[in-house]
């Protein structure tokens, strides 16, 4: 079958049968990427935008699954995110200081 935008032909792969894919029992990513023969990243992808869209799908080394939890959710969130923000945040601020002492510049931070 061919693969159409991290979907495929004929299985018509969604946001919605992901998200029935995951349930409160832990589903490891490579699970999910055989059955529904996609891509890791097309899985994060999804992941991430079912995660904007309110749904409270957690993940670790056991895998992805719903939290009910809110407090569960928001400590996993905590966990899997601030340590990569904080690292960026890290990159950012050594380019910065990078190019300031090479170039006089000081980029400027402008969020969209």
């Amino acid at each position: 079958m061919e693969l159409v935008k991290g979907s495929i032909k004929g299985d018509h792969m969604t946001k919605e049968s992901l998200l029935n894919a995951i349930t409160s029992i832990p589903s490891k990513s490579k699970d999910l990427e055989r059955r529904f023969n996609i891509a890791g990243g097309t899985i994060r992808r999804l992941v991430h935008e079912l995660r904007k869209e309110g749904h409270h799908i957690c993940s670790g080394n056991a895998g992805y699954w719903i939290e009910d939890d809110p407090q569960k959710y928001v400590e996993n969130i905590n966990k899997q995110f601030l340590p990569r923000i904080k690292s960026l945040i890290d990159l950012r601020n050594s380019a910065v200081k990078k190019v300031s002492k090479e170039s006089n510049y000081l980029l400027q931070f402008e969020p969209k």
